[in-house]
């Protein structure tokens, strides 16, 4: 089996001047305010053969080039970069990369302009440097990932992939900040194994092209503790799918706060024996098959308002909104509206208990429009109160 070169190349691009230079924004105001926090930069303009702009801790200013178009963007972009204290890639203008981009530890990849996939990648777009170990990376900028996704096959690697290792010290920790994808067919973000994490204002739309099983749409999370995902938009334009999940918590992640987490299309959100984790205000719009999914022994979650309008589904009255199954115990829904349009293809019931789940709570909700019901808790213990309808 071959693998993706360590490097990527500047793709596409118009000829350097100096009027382009002159035009290029003012990032060395911005440089200078980084620097006073201890910061490196190296931004990427636009243009080829590779041009970048070189901002030194004195904030003095050079401009350098790569050699050719098949100079590598990753060797370019972090060359120099001691990773010894936080340091900041600045990537602008539309870069086409022809391979993974590796971020190294203790480093700033901010994105400014478009980032995009080559035809038919089957890989990730970023990953960590150091396999496994990755350590204080944050990704950022306002700018705009492409997957491609009318040039790529339908699989299962993430566009953003970092896997740290928590019981490492010091503890590491990732940020993912203000981006939009566009056009993926796969997970975009995954988180594997962090603490001290966030992942917040992000868009995701045209996620999926069609029916496909097992496909995460939106954000994964693997063993990821005491971290935050933050007003997250996850559009999914697949009209039926089991399994493309928008959002998975994993049976290894625990104390995460799930803040303003608004889903369309897609599937439901799969949390997979995950434990003691907070859903504030999270959203679920139009999925094909039910909103919230508990299985395994999925415990000492909250589920704390937001809004459930599954109005769309493939086959009316089989998935409820929210599902406790297999062992599913001590997790609370508390003041969440699960309203659904009459006629709609609606969920069975808005609350309901599967398999062995019990321990549950439902509390302070209001749902109409289910097709069955509006509560089925069948465990001996599970309890309902102060609901409409009771």
């Amino acid at each position: 089996m071959s693998f993706p070169r360590r490097h990527s190349s500047l793709a596409g691009q118009s000829e350097v001047t100096s009027e382009t230079i002159a035009d290029y924004r003012d990032y060395d105001a911005i440089a200078a305010r980084s620097i006073s926090h201890g910061y490196k930069y190296k931004v990427m303009p636009n243009g080829t053969p590779g041009y970048y702009k070189v901002i030194a801790e004195d904030g003095s200013v050079s401009l350098a080039s790569t050699d050719s178009l098949d100079a590598a963007v990753n060797d370019e972009a972090f060359n120099g970069l001691s990773g010894t204290s936080l340091e900041t890639v600045l990537l602008s203008g539309v870069l086409g990369l022809d391979a993974i981009l590796y971020v190294p530890n203790n480093s700033r990849l901010t994105i400014d302009g478009t980032l995009t996939a080559p035809e038919n990648w089957a890989y990730s777009m970023i990953k960590e440097l150091e396999t496994g170990h990755a350590s204080n990376i944050h990704i950022n900028g306002g700018g705009i990932i492409n997957g491609h996704r009318t040039s790529r096959a339908v699989h299962t690697n993430s566009i953003i992939d970092l896997t740290g290792n928590f019981s490492e010290t010091p503890l590491n920790n990732c940020f993912i900040d203000n981006l939009e994808f566009r056009d993926c067919v796969t997970k975009i973000i995954q988180l594997s194994y962090f603490m001290h994490s966030r992942v917040a204002n992000i868009k995701a739309h045209n996620q999926i092209e069609a029916w496909t099983s097992n496909i995460y749409a939106g954000v994964k999370l693997v063993g990821v503790t005491e971290s935050t995902l933050a007003h997250i938009k996850v559009g999914c334009i697949a009209s039926l799918g089991d399994g493309i999940y928008p959002l998975e918590l994993d049976d290894g992640c625990s104390t995460n706060q799930i803040i303003d987490y608004y889903v369309a299309g897609g599937s439901q959100i799969l949390i997979a024996g995950a434990h003691h984790n907070t859903f504030l205000g999270c959203s679920i719009n139009d999925t094909s098959n039910g909103g919230f999914r508990f299985t395994g022994a999925s415990h000492g979650n909250r589920l704390i308002g937001g809004r459930m309008a599954l109005t769309s589904g493939y086959s009316e009255g089989i998935d409820s909104a929210i599902e406790f199954a297999g062992t599913s115990h001590h997790n609370a829904v508390l003041g969440v509206d699960f309203h659904e349009e009459v006629g709609s293809s609606n969920s069975k019931y808005a609350v309901e208990e599967q398999d062995t789940a019990d321990y549950n709570s439902v509390t302070g909700c209001i749902a109409d429009g289910q097709v069955t019901g509006a509560w089925n808790l069948t465990g001996a213990h599970s309890v309902k109160t102060g609901n409409i309808p009771t």
